[in-house]
């Protein structure tokens, strides 16, 4: 099945670099600086970036049709020699067989550290669940996300018992790297630089703090710094910019703080459960309680609390957010499980059906939601391409970008832009002999869809009931004059 939404930007992004060399997703549209030249007034930014992009993507020189990608470069490099090698079939793959060898290693890391339940309650908390396992098995920067901050705390945490300067060079090379994913990594930098601080605390090295603080930075520095900077050069001519920008300004408005907060509170309900998230709170207890292990406690806690804190404020609500933060869940949880099982010991029985219930209700949870999948995953835009006529241009959300990677049909999106905006670039798009439809492609979009056409009457007028697609209407666009 096709996805879309961030897949598609990513394996783009890809199969652009394959193409046009690394580090380079931009690419041109020659039908943006058509319709830009006939506008009558033109539009702003904000309205341009979903109006001419596909999803994914943002408009940087109308006139030229530049456009690029507004996501960091990391997920787009870790598939390019796969795509360059294999093709585009072979990355669907990459992202599931890395989750399934994340899985196994959580698991071992588990059973070394403490035992076999130990690992089985980490890994299945944080992977057997249909919010985490779906959206790190896909072409996205979740999965990265959540394995490289953990993987620089694990190191850290090695390195506070036995100092060895290649520990904190790989540490600081995986959290470089996972600004390579994904900006907001960096507050991953509070948890790891607590880590550091109480390992040292105990030694009183200030030397040997100052030199693997040095080689921390500078790997860092090198992976991740550097990269970001080479790659902002090549798209703007300056490393000194963020590629978000102007999209992500929502995403840090005090505004959104108690909608968010309120949103991912019932998010970790919904997505665990009351028996899952006891067990975690179990886990935090006890770490909170014995003081040799409360640094861990304050550890998962400023992890759990860095990356919710960013996301909190973030526009577009989603479980997927809060993925960073799960391994660091996931281990209070483990603890919980394994204090339980204490409790019980006396009790064979009771302690097993504790693991059971423990380490497998998230993946019972989440069948329902997996066949609910299952129901998505036909090909939607081989289905809407049956249903378009040749030269056929389509507005609608997530598959905007899909459309034009899997079936060559330009796909732009219309989600916050005006309706009077996008009745002009419809008029001119049928004036240039192009179909045009529009395509509210999933439920999240009803909303905006209906609130455009009430704010543009006319472009309402205009619309007509061309198919049903996958069970939602797809509208034909008719300009004044143009014979039904």
């Amino acid at each position: 099945a096709v996805w879309g939404c961030d897949t598609y930007a990513y394996l783009h992004g890809a199969e652009l670099m394959a193409g046009n060399g690394l580090f380079r997703t931009d690419f041109v549209d020659p039908l943006v600086p058509a319709v830009h030249r006939n506008f009558r007034s033109r539009p702003t930014d904000h309205q341009f970036i979903f109006l001419m992009s596909p999803h994914g993507y943002y408009v940087s020189d109308r006139e030229a049709g530049s456009i690029y990608s507004l996501f960091p470069p990391g997920v787009s490099l870790f598939l390019l020699p796969f795509v360059e090698v294999f093709g585009r079939g072979a990355a669907f793959l990459v992202m599931p067989l890395l989750n399934l060898a994340l899985l196994a290693l959580f698991f071992i890391l588990g059973t070394k550290a403490v035992d076999a339940v130990f690992g089985l309650c980490l890994s299945a908390f944080t992977f057997f669940n249909f919010h985490v396992f779906e959206n790190s098995a896909l072409i996205m920067s979740d999965l990265p996300s959540m394995a490289l901050p953990a993987a620089a705390a694990y190191l850290l945490y090695g390195n506070a018992k036995k100092p060895r300067l290649v520990l904190p060079a790989l540490a600081g090379a995986c959290f470089g790297l996972s600004l390579v994913f994904r900006y907001s990594n960096l507050v991953g930098i509070l948890p790891l630089a607590w880590i550091y601080w109480t390992g040292h605390r105990v030694r009183r090295r200030p030397g040997l703090m100052a030199k693997e603080a040095a080689v921390f930075a500078a790997a860092a520095f090198v992976l991740g710094a550097l990269p970001l900077a080479i790659y902002t050069h090549r798209l703007f001519g300056t490393p000194f910019r963020l590629v978000y920008e102007p999209l992500s300004q929502s995403r840090f408005q005090a505004a959104n703080l108690g909608s968010g907060l309120a949103y991912y509170l019932s998010s970790l309900w919904r997505t665990f459960g009351p028996v899952s998230l006891g067990a975690a709170a179990a886990g935090l207890a006890v770490l909170l309680i014995n003081p040799r292990r409360r640094a861990v406690a304050v550890v998962c806690l400023l992890a759990f609390f860095a990356f919710f804190g960013f996301h909190v404020f973030h526009s577009i609500q989603n479980e997927r957010y809060l993925l960073p933060a799960y391994p660091f869940l996931g281990l209070l949880f483990a603890l919980g499980v394994l204090e339980i099982l204490r409790r019980t010991r006396r009790s064979f029985a009771a302690g097993l059906l504790v693991v059971a219930l423990c380490g497998m209700l998230p993946f019972v949870r989440s069948q329902p939601a997996y066949r609910q999948a299952e129901n998505r995953a036909e090909d939607w835009t081989a289905a809407l391409a049956r249903k378009i006529e040749p030269g056929g241009v389509v507005f609608c959300d997530e598959l905007s970008g899909s459309l034009r990677l899997y079936r060559g049909i330009p796909g732009y999106r219309f989600v916050p832009t005006d309706g009077a905006t996008l009745l002009e670039a419809a008029d001119i798009l049928a004036g240039l002999g192009r179909p045009v439809y529009l395509y509210p492609d999933n439920a999240l979009s009803d909303e905006p869809f209906g609130l455009l056409l009430e704010r543009a009457p006319l472009l309402a007028r205009r619309l007509e009931p061309a198919a049903t697609v996958r069970g939602r209407v797809l509208y034909r666009y008719r300009n004044e004059g143009e014979p039904p």
